[in-house]
């Protein structure tokens, strides 16, 4: 299980705490000692174990959780979880996981656990106003034996939940009538007049059910006319005579369906909008801003509407569909392509799209969906997690690296080591569940690396863990400090996720992030006059072209310039004016012993001997008056200091190939 985004529970309120700063990458969530315990029989009592913090942590690190249904709230999450012991190639001694771990529900204990703000009951009664780890929420304890939880949905502030027995309950704010039940309820209660139901949704203030013949029940809040009842819930009150707005009280057949023959197989539902398909259709009922309803205008429509695809030259199946606070998602399949994805609705330059129009996306995409704002998420066959848009809440990002593009589908790469199975995208934050992983990815994570700090106690621990190299981080542009803004926010969801004991602890076992790169280590660095070194080359202008020369002796130095011994001086003079007999007139000062040349070099020059670069020049003492290619009265010189790399084993040595 990985998360992100805002984990500020103790708060009904969306407001931010400094001391909790949001995630702006995927973190790993270990099973908590409750899920251990909870794991299996041959784990006794966590709480009692042996070398106190330490011994629980390895009983943390040895298993992990796995997830088989996930619905997340506004500020709430509620998913059916169960936690396994990791698998391990003992015989090869690496820290990696086998490819697969079964997770065969005969094997395992399914529970329903819950996380996030309960200041509305969302989570039940058997848990406090907040809790900031994953608890467990007893609904078992309703259900009759043999009964099992089938499905999951959770609305801003309510949670929905399904059974085999075709059963609902539901709990949370009922502000709306989003619950289904009249009568003032603690904790999950039973929503009376649906039977045989096998699927549940819920988004904003609304809840439905699809039952196993096709047909869709909803209830809750009607102003944005999505219940597909053919109104907005606008009644005219007959002691005031004002309109007023009323809610749909309890589950109620979409008629419109019935009449007309359409059997539902799938529900997406928004805020303000509900998307419904059949095996080959696409329906679309509530508020129309944006297109979202992808039926060429703006207009909202009280009872459901088919949507017109463009005619395409291979024929398509339609497989999946998604829907966003203001845009719509349809996947579809062609055998000459692979998968097609629609959009309509709010683009992400924040233009309307009022019909659906196809999207560039991976064609092995299987499953699609979408959330707050513009976010969308993708799944392909092969378990990779794309994201793109943008949510509406600030501190929710889409997890990708600092290069990602918004607007185009991008890979989640910090979880492409994993096999992800669902996404889910809630208000304030995303959690993914990965029940496999592929196995160690050249730039996340690397067996060395990974074994080195998992050696410890000869224990596989954190091989779960996301690395999220600084390179990859969003401040990582032009930075040359690292950024570990993620990891505060790592050390502060795990202190009050693990406790302010077990969360510290294990942090310190996490592997580090490979290092911010030092752009800079191949960069060039320029060379002044005064700063030439032997070895090093300079480019001069020599009347009419640049000529490339090595320094091959730095004869003086504006700090040694009184000390230069003439008799020397006109000795190198005389030794360079015999041999350079093949050069051409230059623009570059020569040494002499009298004359205002001098004067200009005792006090600013630097002479030094160069080694041209081609083979008919000879070697030559030069002067050089500037630190740059300058030419007027008081530096007399035209030439440029080339760059050079430096040496990163001898600091303050370059790189040179003379």
């Amino acid at each position: 299980m990985f998360f992100w985004g805002s984990y500020n529970f103790q708060t009904p309120n969306l407001v931010e705490h400094e001391e909790r700063p949001a995630l702006r990458y995927p973190l790993y969530v270990p099973p908590t000692l409750a899920m251990v315990g909870d794991g299996g029989s041959h784990v006794h009592n966590v709480y009692e174990a042996g070398d106190a913090d330490g011994e629980r942590l390895r009983l943390i690190d040895a298993r992990r959780v796995v997830g088989k249904l996930l619905a997340c709230g506004q500020r709430h999450l509620v998913a059916v979880l169960a936690s396994v012991e990791h698998s391990y190639d003992v015989a090869a001694g690496a820290a990696m996981p086998s490819p697969l771990v079964s997770c065969a529900q005969d094997n395992m204990n399914w529970f329903v656990y819950g996380m996030g703000s309960n200041h509305c009951g969302q989570l039940g009664h058997r848990v406090p106003e907040y809790t900031t780890t994953l608890t467990k929420l007893h609904f078992e304890e309703l259900l009759s034996a043999g009964n099992t939880v089938t499905g999951l949905a959770c609305g801003n502030k309510h949670t929905i939940i399904c059974t085999s027995a075709g059963t609902v309950f539901a709990a949370g704010d009922n502000s709306c009538d989003q619950l289904g039940v009249t009568a003032k309820v603690s904790g999950f209660a039973p929503v009376a007049g649906l039977a045989h139901i096998t699927a549940v949704y819920a988004a904003g203030n609304a809840s439905f059910a699809l039952s196993n013949k096709g047909q869709l029940y909803s209830w809750g809040e009607a102003q944005y006319g999505h219940l597909c009842h053919g109104d907005d819930g606008a009644r005219m009150d007959a002691r005031t005579l004002q309109t007023v707005k009323t809610n749909v009280k309890i589950p109620a057949l979409v008629q419109w369906f019935v009449r007309h023959h359409v059997v539902i197989l799938e529900v997406a539902a928004a805020r303000g909008h509900v998307v419904c398909r059949s095996s080959d259709e696409v329906y679309t009922c509530g508020e129309g801003f944006y297109g979202k309803l992808g039926l060429g205008g703006l207009a909202s429509s009280f009872i459901p509407q088919r949507v017109r695809f463009p005619e395409r030259s291979h024929p398509e199946r339609l497989c999946g569909i998604a829907a966003g606070d203001d845009h719509t998602l349809v996947l579809r399949e062609s055998s000459a392509v692979g998968a097609v994805v629609y959009h309509f609705g709010k683009m992400g330059n924040g233009d309307g799209q009022l019909t659906p129009i196809i999207i560039a996306a991976p064609a092995t995409i299987n499953r699609i969906g979408a959330g707050r704002g513009t976010m969308s998420t993708a799944l392909t066959s092969d378990g990779l997690l794309y994201v793109w848009g943008k949510h509406s809440h600030n501190k929710v990002s889409n997890g990708t690296n600092a290069d990602a593009k918004r607007n185009d589908p991008q890979m989640v790469t910090a979880l492409r080591s994993f096999f992800v199975t669902d996404v889910i995208i809630g208000g304030t934050f995303v959690v993914a569940l990965a029940n496999s992983q592929r196995g160690f990815i050249e730039g996340t994570q690397t067996a060395p690396e990974m074994n080195a700090i998992n050696d410890r106690n000869n224990c596989h621990r954190h091989t779960w863990d996301v690395v999220v190299p600084q390179d990859a981080r969003v401040r990582a542009r032009d930075a040359e400090v690292a950024d570990y803004t993620y990891e505060t926010a790592v050390q502060a969801f795990l202190a009050q996720y693990l406790g302010p004991k077990l969360g510290p602890m294990y942090v310190a076992e996490m592997p580090e992030a490979p290092p911010l790169t030092d752009h800079n280590a191949n960069a060039f660095v320029r060379i002044g006059a005064h700063a030439l070194t032997t070895g090093q080359k300079v480019r001069l202008w020599m009347t009419d072209v640049y000529a490339l020369g090595t320094v091959v002796a730095v004869l003086t130095s504006p700090q040694a310039e009184s000390n230069i011994d003439p008799i020397a001086m006109r000795n190198e003079e005389e030794e360079a004016g015999k041999s350079k007999d093949n050069s051409p007139a230059t623009d570059v000062k020569r040494e002499t012993k009298n004359g205002p040349e001098a004067a200009v070099e005792k006090k600013y020059g630097c002479r030094l001997r160069i080694e041209w670069q081609r083979d008919d020049w000879h070697d030559e003492i030069i002067t050089l008056y500037s630190d740059d290619e300058t030419l007027d009265t008081h530096n007399p010189n035209r030439w440029q200091p080339l760059w050079f790399l430096p040496d990163p084993e001898n600091s303050g040595d370059f790189l040179l190939d003379r």
